[in-house]
């Protein structure tokens, strides 16, 4: 998806500036995506939710995630979202 989001980006960035999108099934696989859509890409900035994994925004999970965004001078947009469950019987 960041890739098709920078190939349209790339043919008009009078017109557009993309957010990557971070896949939020874990704060590495997240850490990746930012730094490989940012340096690769030039993406602005990410955008997740973060809660998908079921860990609130504030989980130590996230610490390296807000430090890379902090040295890229990348904002995050945090997508709200809601843990799944699953109810019990």
């Amino acid at each position: 998806m960041n890739e098709e989001l920078a190939r349209i980006t790339a043919k008009h960035p009078d017109r557009f500036s993309a957010v990557a999108l971070l896949p939020a099934t874990n704060a590495d696989i997240m850490l990746r995506e930012i730094d490989y859509a940012v340096k690769q890409f030039g993406l602005c900035r990410g955008n997740g939710s973060l809660r998908t994994y079921g860990q609130r925004p504030d989980h130590g999970d996230y610490e390296q995630l807000w430090g890379t965004a902090v040295r890229m001078d990348v904002p995050i947009w945090m997508h709200p979202s809601v843990r799944q469950f699953t109810p019990t019987t």
